[in-house]
């Protein structure tokens, strides 16, 4: 080892942070050195009680490594939430507007028989009529749709049998969001009226509900922002109604009606729980003293 490359790894040596081999080597050096002895000799003596004024390489080196790992969590549960975006608009129902010739309806023997056009998916189900208003007609929806992710065509046509209720006549409805209901097959069970499906309202409640608690917690931070425990734990748990709040932005928009109410809850459910993640893993960050200037 020549000199240069000795007067670069004193300072390592003289914290104690060489490895055991670079130790060893620069030993044998200093040996038979007495300039690298006299630099040794002075970074020792420039060391304040033998310790050096800034952080240790250690210490800076563990900082970095949690910095990076808190930055790819980050961005794990943003890319997340993002694809569960993307996954939700892929899988949401596109229902076909009524025209002739997208299915077929017949009876064979006991049962409801629907064929679909090419392409389309279908959903056929008897509705709970009260016994009282159903009377001797049995109802049945019928739902056409396609999900942007299926091919435009070459699937095959569909076929959906539904039983029919012995010494009952059946009453098809084609359902279609945001219009009235039409009789499509069968016996209309309420002449010279129409009759419309209602998309579910759930959706409203919960937003209405993140945003109250989104309210109440903010203005406790307000009143408890000089209690650092209680100012810490309400941080936290403002991100619970924040992470809703964005879930339902990203998956609905500024809708609030629901025409699969499951399926929606669920991705919002799912696009929040990545969401608060991040919101963890930001309050990660800013107790370090990074972007501490945002509280």
């Amino acid at each position: 080892m020549n000199c240069d490359i000795v007067t670069d790894l004193l300072p390592l040596y003289a914290e104690g942070m060489a490895s055991d081999q670079s130790r060893e080597l620069l030993e044998e050096h200093l040996k038979d050195c007495p300039q690298c002895r006299k630099a040794l000799a002075g970074l020792r003596a420039a060391m304040p009680d033998g310790e050096q004024d800034t952080l240790p390489l250690k210490e800076i080196s563990q900082k970095l490594k949690t910095r990076r790992l808190l930055t790819g969590l980050l961005a794990m549960f943003l890319v997340l939430a993002l694809a569960t975006s993307v996954l939700s608009a892929l899988t949401s129902p596109h229902y076909a507007p009524y025209r002739e010739g997208l299915f077929a309806i017949g009876q064979v023997e006991a049962a409801l028989e629907v064929t679909v056009s090419d392409g389309y998916r279908a959903s056929l189900f008897t509705e709970a009529v009260p016994p009282e208003e159903a009377g001797d007609i049995q109802q049945f929806s019928l739902e056409v749709f396609s999900y942007p992710m299926d091919k435009a065509k070459g699937q095959g046509q569909l076929t959906l049998k539904e039983p029919i209720d012995a010494g009952r006549k059946p009453a098809v409805y084609y359902l279609e969001p945001g219009r009235e209901d039409r009789l499509v097959y069968g016996t209309d069970p309420n002449p010279g009226g129409g009759r419309i499906t209602l998309p579910r309202l759930a959706l409203a409640y919960y937003l209405t509900l993140a945003l109250i608690l989104a309210v109440v917690l903010g203005l406790l931070l307000l009143i408890f922002r000089k209690k650092e425990k209680a100012h810490r734990v309400l941080t936290v748990l403002i991100g619970l109604p924040l992470s809703w709040l964005a879930g339902h932005l990203i998956i609905k928009g500024f809708s609030t009606v629901s025409w699969e109410m499951a399926r929606d809850f669920v991705f919002i459910a799912l696009a929040a729980s990545f969401l608060f993640g991040a919101w963890l893993v930001w309050q990660g960050f800013i107790r370090r003293g990074r972007f501490a200037w945002l509280v």
